[in-house]
C-alpha cells in the first residue's frame, strides 16, 4: 500500500501562547526520535498550533512500519551449553520463546563473559496499528508548565481534551487519550462559524476544509495572513507603516485562528507625550500595534485583533480607542507628575526599594556601583569628563523605580529615567546612558550604542550577577526567576561587540578587594562583610555559569561544537579575545583548520602523557634530514606565530600554523620518535613539546574533531 497523509489534531479549551509554544517545540523534536525508535527515518513533519488544537501532519507517511533487525541478549555461554558444547534447557527454552533454532545464535564477548545472541528480523507492522503506540507517550509528555488531570481524564494536560482528529488516508487511526477517543471530526471558528462540527474524509483535505470554515492551521500561513491584512488596513492611511515588532506579531499568531486586523484612531493631542509611553501603553497593555510615518513619528492610529465577526468591526473599534483613551490619560498624568517630582527626588527614595532579599536596597546597589567603578571605568578608557558623567548616571539610573510611570509600566524601566533626565536638560551622554543601560534584554536588541552606556550596562550586571551568586541564587533547568541568564548574556555581548577586553577572574577579584576596601565597608559592618565574603567564595561558580552562557552565545550563532570547547576554558577568560578567536577558526581556510586539526591530533597524541617538558631539544642529536628541517621551519614560524597572537591576528596565527602542518607530517611518517635510546627519544620528544606549545598558545587543539585523513 503506497503511503499517506497522516494528520492528528488534539482539540482543547483555549490554550495559553507558552504552552502552545511547548507542544509545538516538543513535538517537532521528540516526535523524529520515537519513530526512529519504530524504525521510520527520514518522515517530514509539521507541526502547527492554534489557541484551539494541537496538530501533527505528515503529507506521506508509510502504510507499514520498515522491517527491522532485533539484536537479544541470551543466557550466559556457560548456561547454554553444556561441557560438549551442546545446548542446555537453558538456551533450548529461550529459542522457543522467540520461535528460533540453535543455528540462529551465535556467542559474544562482553565485559561480564560470553554470552548467547540472537538476531532476527521482525517484519513491520500496520502503521494505524503502532501510531496509537508512539502517539500517546508523545503528547502524555508534553512538558507544558501547568498541568492538571481534568475530569474524565486519566492523564494530566495543560486543558481539556475536548475531541480528537486522528486519519492515515481515510482510515481512523485507533487512537485514545485523555478519556477521548479519536474520529474524523473537527471543529471550525469558535465565534465566525459557530464551532461548526466537519468531517474530514481525507487527511490530505484537512487544512483545506479548515480553511472552508474560518480556521488557518498553519502558523506561518497565519503570519502572512496577519501581513496581508495590516497592509490592507493601512491601504488608505497615507505615510503609514507598522512599528517593526515581530515578538507581538507572533503573540497575535498565536491569539487567533482567523487572522483579522482593525484599525484604530486616537487624539493627536496625546502625541505631545514622548512615543515611548505611547507604545508601551499600546503593546504591553492592550497588545496593539503602533504606527509610524516613513520618518519613523509616530501616528494617531494603531492596530489590534479583531476576534469577532466583521460585521462588529465598528463597534469593537469604538470599544478600544475608548479603552486606549483612558490608558492615555493614566500615562499622561504619571509622565507628567514624574517631572514635577524629578530624578533627584526619586534617587533619593531608593533606600526603599528592595534589590534582593539579603543583599540590600536599591542604594545600597548604588553604593556598590559608585564602588566599583573605578574597576570597570578603565576598561572603556573613559576620559575624566565621561567618568564625572559616569558618576551621575550611576547615582540616576535605578531613580525611576519609584517613578509612576515604571509603577504603571515595569516595561519602561530605565527608559522612563533617560527621558526625565532628557526633560530635565541634562547631557545626552547622561541621559542616553541611563536610558540605554537595561540593554540588550533579548538577543535581537542592540547593545548600548556610547562606551558611557556600555560601562553603566556592564556595571549593572556585573553587580548583579555577583551579588545574586553569593546570595546562592542560580538558575536551574529552565527556571530562571531572576533573570540571571539574560543579565550574563547581556553582560558578555557588552564586552564582545562592544570591543572590550577583560579577564573576568581577576575583575572579580578586583570586585572584592574594592568593595572589601576599609573605604567602602567599614570593618564594623558585619552583614556587608559577610555577604561579600560569600559573593567571593561563589565567585567559581559565576565564572563558570558565565562558560556556560558564552558558549550558548557561540551555539546560537552556529559555531562547531570543538571549537568552543577548544576555547572555553582558556586563561585569561577573556570573552572579546576568546571570541575573536572563534571567528578566525570559522572564517578560516576550512584546509588550514583541517589540517591544524589533524596534525595536532598526532602531536598530542604522543606528547599528551608527558608529565612537563623534557628539557631543550639539542639539535647535535638529530639524525634524520626529517628531523633538522621540522626543527628549522619551527624555528622560522615561532615568531610570526607568537606576533600574531599577542596583536591579535588570529586569522595570521591560523595560516601559520597550517604551514606548519606538511613539515610535521612527513616528521611523523619518516621519524620513529620512541626509540630505545633514551637520549635520543627525549630529544624527539623535546622538540615536539615545544612545537605543540606553540600551537596551545592559541587554542586547545586536542579538542578538535578529525574524522577523515587526508593526504597533504
Amino acid at each position: 500500500m503506497d503511503a499517506q497523509a497522516l494528520v492528528v489534531e488534539v482539540g482543547t479549551e483555549e490554550l495559553p501562547v507558552e504552552e502552545q509554544k511547548t507542544a509545538r517545540q516538543y513535538i517537532q523534536e521528540v516526535w523524529p526520535e520515537r519513530l526512529r525508535a519504530y524504525g521510520w527515518t527520514d518522515v517530514p513533519t509539521v507541526v502547527w498550533t492554534t489557541p484551539r488544537r494541537i496538530v501533527l501532519y505528515v503529507e506521506r507517511f508509510p502504510a507499514v512500519q520498515p522491517t527491522r533487525t532485533e539484536v537479544i541478549k541470551g543466557p550466559p555461554k556457560h548456561t547454554a551449553l553444556d561441557a560438549e558444547g551442546r545446548p542446555t534447557p537453558a538456551l533450548m527454552g529461550f529459542l522457543r520463546r522467540y520461535g528460533a533454532s540453535p543455528e540462529d545464535v551465535r556467542i559474544e564477548e562482553g565485559p561480564r563473559g560470553a554470552y548467547v545472541v540472537l538476531e532476527r528480523q521482525v517484519p513491520g507492522r500496520p502503521a494505524v496499528e503502532v501510531l496509537p503506540e508512539i502517539l500517546t507517550p508523545l503528547f502524555e509528555s508534553i512538558p507544558f508548565r501547568k498541568r492538571m488531570r481534568w475530569p474524565g481524564s486519566p492523564v494530566a494536560f495543560s486543558r481539556p481534551v475536548r475531541w480528537i482528529l486522528a486519519l492515515w488516508g481515510d482510515t481512523v487511526v485507533p487512537w485514545q487519550f485523555a478519556g477521548v477517543t479519536a474520529d474524523r471530526f473537527t471543529y471550525g471558528h469558535r465565534l465566525l462559524t459557530g464551532n461548526r462540527r466537519i468531517e474530514v474524509p481525507d487527511a490530505a483535505r484537512y487544512e483545506a476544509l479548515l480553511e472552508e470554515v474560518r480556521v488557518l492551521v498553519s502558523n506561518e500561513k497565519r503570519r502572512q495572513q496577519f501581513e496581508a491584512e495590516i497592509r490592507q488596513a493601512l491601504a488608505d492611511v497615507p505615510d503609514a507603516r507598522p512599528v517593526e515588532d515581530p515578538e507581538l506579531l507572533d503573540l497575535w499568531v498565536h491569539l487567533t485562528e482567523w487572522p483579522t486586523v482593525l484599525v484604530g484612531a486616537f487624539d493627536p493631542q496625546f502625541l505631545r507625550l514622548p512615543a515611548e509611553i505611547l507604545i508601551t501603553a499600546m503593546r504591553h497593555h492592550q497588545k496593539y500595534l503602533a504606527v509610524v510615518n516613513s520618518r519613523g513619528r509616530l501616528q494617531p492610529r494603531f492596530l489590534t485583533l479583531l476576534q469577532t465577526h466583521p460585521s462588529h468591526g465598528p463597534t469593537v473599534r469604538t470599544g478600544h480607542e475608548r479603552v486606549l483613551v483612558a490608558r492615555f490619560r493614566d500615562a499622561d498624568f504619571f509622565w507628567h507628575e514624574d517631572c514635577r517630582q524629578g530624578l533627584e527626588a526619586y534617587a533619593a527614595r531608593l533606600s526603599q526599594v528592595q534589590f534582593l532579599e539579603g543583599g540590600g536596597t536599591y542604594a545600597d546597589k548604588v553604593y556598590r556601583l559608585h564602588a566599583l567603578a573605578s574597576v570597570v571605568a578603565p576598561l572603556w578608557r573613559l576620559s575624566p569628563p565621561e567618568q564625572t558623567l559616569l558618576e551621575q548616571a550611576v547615582r540616576l539610573a535605578k531613580a525611576d523605580l519609584v517613578s509612576q510611570l515604571v509603577g504603571e509600566f515595569p516595561e519602561l524601566e530605565g527608559i522612563a529615567g533617560g527621558l526625565l533626565a532628557r526633560q530635565e536638560g541634562r547631557p545626552e551622554p547622561l541621559w542616553r546612558a541611563i536610558y540605554e543601560h537595561v540593554r540588550p534584554q533579548r538577543m535581537e536588541d542592540p547593545i548600548p550604542s556610547t562606551p558611557l552606556g556600555q560601562c553603566l550596562a556592564f556595571l549593572d550586571r556585573l553587580d548583579s550577577l555577583w551579588i545574586s551568586f553569593g546570595l546562592g541564587h542560580q538558575p536551574s533547568g529552565s527556571r530562571d526567576p531572576l533573570g540571571q541568564r539574560r543579565w550574563a548574556l547581556g553582560l558578555l555581548r557588552i564586552l564582545i561587540e562592544g570591543g572590550i577586553s577583560a579577564d573576568i577572574p581577576k575583575l572579580l577579584e578586583d570586585v572584592y578587594r574594592r568593595l572589601t576596601d576599609p573605604s567602602v565597608t567599614s570593618a564594623t559592618d558585619v552583614a556587608k562583610g559577610r555577604l561579600y565574603h560569600d559573593c567571593y567564595l561563589k565567585q567559581p561558580e559565576l565564572l563558570s555559569f558565565l562558560q556556560g552562557r558564552l558558549a550558548a552565545y557561540w551555539e546560537a550563532q552556529g559555531a562547531r561544537p570543538d571549537f568552543i570547547d577548544s576555547l572555553i576554558d582558556r586563561r585569561p577568560w577573556d570573552p572579546w579575545d576568546l571570541d575573536r578567536r572563534l571567528r578566525a577558526f570559522r572564517e578560516s581556510d576550512p584546509d588550514d583548520v583541517y589540517r591544524i586539526g589533524l596534525v595536532f591530533k598526532r602531536l598530542y597524541s604522543i606528547t599528551k602523557d608527558l608529565p612537563a617538558a623534557p628539557g631543550r631539544v639539542e639539535t647535535h642529536r638529530f639524525q634524520q634530514d626529517e628531523e633538522r628541517q621540522l626543527w628549522e621551519f619551527y624555528r622560522r614560524l615561532r615568531e610570526p606565530v607568537t606576533e600574531a597572537i599577542v596583536e591579535r591576528r588570529y586569522a595570521d596565527a591560523v595560516r601559520h600554523l597550517a604551514s606548519l602542518s606538511p613539515v610535521l607530517h612527513t616528521f611523523f611518517e619518516q621519524v620513529f620518535v620512541m626509540v630505545e635510546d633514551a637520549d635520543l627519544r627525549r630529544n624527539r620528544l623535546a622538540l615536539l613539546y615545544e612545537i605543540r606549545t606553540l600551537f596551545e598558545q592559541l587554542a586547545d587543539f586536542h579538542r578538535w574533531q578529525v574524522e577523515v585523513e587526508r593526504v597533504f
